[in-house]
């Protein structure tokens, strides 16, 4: 098993708004998984990324994308489908932003 950061986007097509109170409380509920939330934007959409263990990446994206998702539902962010859906292995992501941030 390894640990993974999952990332979901959600996007809506034909507009709407992301309430504040809503990321918020998606921000309280990914706490426990190392996780950070945004909304907003043109087209409206919301974020989450939090960090899940797992076999492998296909195992992070099911489980993450899963979690994130009732999470959402649970915070009450719209139920707009999501867009991007990404997993990498925890150890790849620091190399590769210690190698942006070296730039």
């Amino acid at each position: 098993m390894s640990w993974f950061s999952v990332y979901v986007e959600c996007r809506s097509d034909t507009g709407g708004t992301v309430p504040e109170d809503a990321v918020d409380a998606m921000a309280d509920l990914v706490a426990p998984h190392h996780g950070a939330t945004g909304g907003g934007g043109v087209p409206p959409r919301w974020d989450a990324r939090i960090s899940v263990e797992a076999e492998d990446a296909a195992g992070a994206v099911i489980r993450g994308a899963g979690l994130v998702l009732a999470l959402a539902a649970n915070a009450g962010l719209p139920a707009w489908p999501p867009v991007v859906i990404e997993a990498s292995r925890e150890d790849v992501l620091e190399e590769q932003l210690a190698i942006g941030n070296a730039g």
